[in-house]
């Protein structure tokens, strides 16, 4: 688009509603001015357009007093940042009322790309305007909300067998074995895009409202601490979901339970089967079937859990 004042511009001034409507339409593609929205772009001189060439005119090193003649250098400052297509994207914004054309009232509230056409306000008498986006679709961010707090000490696998020969089956814990940090770290690099991927899904289902899901999966923890080894992480998510036109803002909060159980001191089941159940069936050489349990190993197995929250925040865009 290209400004041309018939008259000068000014608040003092009487100003042509043309002129008027040139100066919303670039000053708000440029993301200085916004319309009242119940009006939209017009060709009535509030002080919100004077006031928004005024910040145009500052912050081009311009004498900012809001006021404007035809082909002087803020006119050709508007004119060389017009003919740019901005960057990034919009979201188109109608009146919302029956005189809206019909191509625009489907754009409304949809988020767009600069370099899409046609741009709101470019047709004859169109009152439509670009609200900046402000960083929506941005994805979504996951962090942990729960206390972190665990043992100094880090039990070795030394540690964890002698628990299973003396600790008489009696449940330990992540921050008891001082390995909870460690384990959600590990956790953040193997999984949490899996939970994250989970949320963004059923929010694109449910549109708006409530919506919630659970999820059971083995994950590998042995390069962390070789006495975990493959452990079942369990969780549910609860969050609510908004959405603005084609864009989802979300709000969850996720719970992780680690679910593991200790049975092999020396890795024997694991090393022969890939299974590490204590009650295996063990197809022995000699032909007959031996039921390999934990009193093999003269110990008591024992179950290793841990927990932790997380919240999950974002925008997405829609499918819809």
């Amino acid at each position: 688009m290209k400004i041309e004042l018939s008259r000068p511009f000014a608040a003092n001034g009487k100003v042509d509603e043309f002129d008027i409507k040139q100066m919303k339409k670039a000053l708000n593609r440029l993301g200085y001015y916004q319309p009242y929205e119940k009006v939209g772009i017009t060709g009535i001189a509030d002080t919100g357009v004077f006031d928004a060439l005024k910040a145009f005119q500052k912050d081009r090193g311009l004498t900012a007093n809001g006021s404007a003649k035809p082909d002087d250098e803020t006119i050709r400052a508007l004119n060389k940042e017009t003919s740019k297509t901005p960057e990034g994207q919009y979201i188109w914004r109608t009146v919302e009322d029956d005189k809206v054309r019909k191509g625009h009232a489907e754009f409304n509230r949809t988020i767009r790309d600069w370099s899409d056409n046609p741009d709101p306000g470019e047709e004859f008498n169109c009152r439509c305007w670009a609200e900046p986006v402000k960083g929506e679709a941005e994805g979504l961010k996951q962090e942990v909300i729960s206390p972190l707090e665990q043992s100094s000490y880090k039990w070795t696998d030394e540690d964890f067998k002698k628990h299973f020969w003396r600790g008489k089956g009696r449940e330990v814990t992540l921050p008891e074995v001082g390995w909870l940090v460690d384990i959600i770290w590990h956790a953040k690099q193997i999984m949490f895009h899996k939970v994250e991927k989970q949320i963004e899904n059923k929010a694109r289902e449910v549109q708006s409202g409530k919506f919630s899901d659970t999820w059971e999966r083995s994950y590998d923890f042995e390069e962390i601490v070789f006495s975990i080894g493959n452990a079942v992480i369990k969780g549910r998510f609860n969050g609510t979901v908004k959405k603005d036109g084609n864009i989802l803002r979300i709000d969850a909060i996720v719970y992780y339970l680690l679910d593991d159980e200790f049975t092999d001191p020396w890795n024997i089941r694991q090393t022969a089967f890939g299974n590490s159940d204590p009650d295996i069936l063990w197809d022995n050489p000699i032909g007959d079937v031996t039921l390999v349990t934990t009193d093999l190993f003269l110990g008591t197995r024992y179950p290793i859990t841990g927990t932790w929250t997380t919240k999950i925040t974002g925008s997405i865009k829609s499918t819809d």
